[in-house]
């Protein structure tokens, strides 16, 4: 079963992708890497995707598809809201967040401020998140923030690294 699709094939699970848009479907591995995000490419012989930095394995071609039932999949990227303003500076491609958290010690909406470090390509390099109820809040949204992807920031037509301050808001609700 394919569950994230690209130009380049399906991820079936953590460490399968099969090439369906093709004449004829194949199969090729890569080690299970917990990192994993959709956000992938990859060529015949190798895969590379962004979490919190570029990672890229090697492929292997499988004659057929393994029962793997069960596998871990990548986690899923979600686009941002239809509407929203265009902003200045760094301009995000893929800033998805968790709006909601679950936590036994704390309750309410917050804002986070946001210290992130965009490398030339556009990928996070550093993230700390300020403000954050409980350690475990402020450890997922680092973790989810180390992901979003930005369009290269440009002075004077060349791409440079730069220092974003940003924040986000969300709410927290204690289990029952």
């Amino acid at each position: 079963m394919c569950t994230v699709c690209n130009s380049g094939g399906c991820f079936s699970s953590n460490g399968l992708i099969s090439q369906v848009f093709l004449e004829k479907t194949t199969h090729s591995s890569f080690p299970a890497n917990k990192e994993l995000t959709t956000k992938w490419a990859s060529t015949d012989s190798t895969i590379c995707f962004v979490s919190s930095r570029l990672q890229c394995a090697a492929l292997k071609e499988l004659s057929q598809a393994p029962n793997i039932a069960g596998s871990p999949l990548p986690t899923v990227i979600g686009p941002g809201p239809l509407g929203a303003p265009i902003p200045q500076g760094p301009r995000c491609i893929i800033c998805s967040i968790d709006q909601i958290f679950i936590d036994k010690k704390a309750q309410g909406a917050y804002t986070i401020k946001l210290v992130l470090g965009v490398a030339r390509n556009g990928t996070v390099i550093s993230v700390e998140a300020q403000g954050a109820p409980t350690p475990e809040i402020k450890s997922r949204i680092e973790q989810q923030s180390q992901q979003w992807i930005f369009e290269p920031y440009l002075k004077d037509g060349v791409s440079v690294n730069v220092r974003l301050n940003t924040s986000v808001r969300v709410n927290v609700i204690k289990p029952r």
